[in-house]
């Protein structure tokens, strides 16, 4: 089990070596605030761009929606394969 959950093995990893406590709910807090800064980044270097990209998302709300529910879904078939699949490897 401990092979399907790299990132809370890396976080007690980081734990047990240097000191740190980082939750989950902080991390998820830190990959959503990069997301949002290079989305503020990109409209401030890319403002035409970035525009177009909104605006065609906006448009097309139902199939973003739709695409972006697919590759989720996709994501979780190839993950639960891929963990029955793959042998846990002996540590």
């Amino acid at each position: 089990m401990e092979n399907l959950m790299p990132l809370d093995m890396f976080l007690r990893k980081l734990y047990r070596e240097q000191g740190i406590h980082v939750g989950i709910p902080v991390l998820v807090g830190i990959a959503f605030g990069t997301l949002i800064l290079v989305l503020a980044l990109l409209k401030i270097v890319f403002p035409r761009y970035t525009s177009l990209l909104f605006k065609n998302v906006r448009r097309n709300l139902l199939r973003t929606t739709l695409a972006s529910l697919a590759i989720m879904v996709l994501s979780l078939v190839v993950t639960a394969v891929w963990s029955i699949l793959v042998p846990s490897m002996p540590t």
